[in-house]
């Protein structure tokens, strides 16, 4: 993991996204969350991480590229993870998991219908952004 690799540094915000290849791989939902766990317990302790933002796992049921029914089955499954993943940052005030819905707009995936295309990439940017601003204002405030 290159986590690991990295030079033990102080964050104030971390932004994550991870998930689709374990939607993918057909990871169990409890080992989902070990590995969950052990990543918030390594950027908490190596890296003093202040707030941690895990992005959703994108809406796979709408991934074009995948044919029905896997592409309500991967829908299923990555809906599956963003609930045990919600569940687990539920208990810190210092967690967080974004909810990244797109416009839907099937134009701002790639052309290979299953990655996101830059103009989604700039969506999930945006949100990502708002959602650090918030956290920090929210910081700023209570001092």
């Amino acid at each position: 993991m290159q986590l690991e690799q990295l030079e033990a540094t102080r964050f104030d915000v971390v932004v994550t996204s991870v998930g689709v290849n374990d939607a993918t791989a057909g990871i169990a939902p409890r080992r989902w969350r070990e590995h969950m766990a052990q990543l918030l317990q390594k950027l908490e302790t190596r890296h003093n991480a202040r707030h941690i933002l895990f992005s959703s796992l994108p809406p796979m049921h709408l991934f074009p590229a995948l044919p029905q029914p896997l592409r309500w089955y991967m829908g299923k499954r990555a809906a599956t993870l963003n609930s045990v993943l919600d569940e687990l940052l539920s208990s810190s005030e210092h967690h967080h998991m974004v909810p990244v819905t797109f416009s839907g707009d099937l134009s701002l995936m790639a052309s290979d219908g299953f990655h996101p295309g830059p103009a989604a990439y700039a969506e999930w940017g945006i949100i990502m952004a708002d959602s650090v601003r918030e956290r920090l204002k929210q910081k700023a405030d209570s001092h």
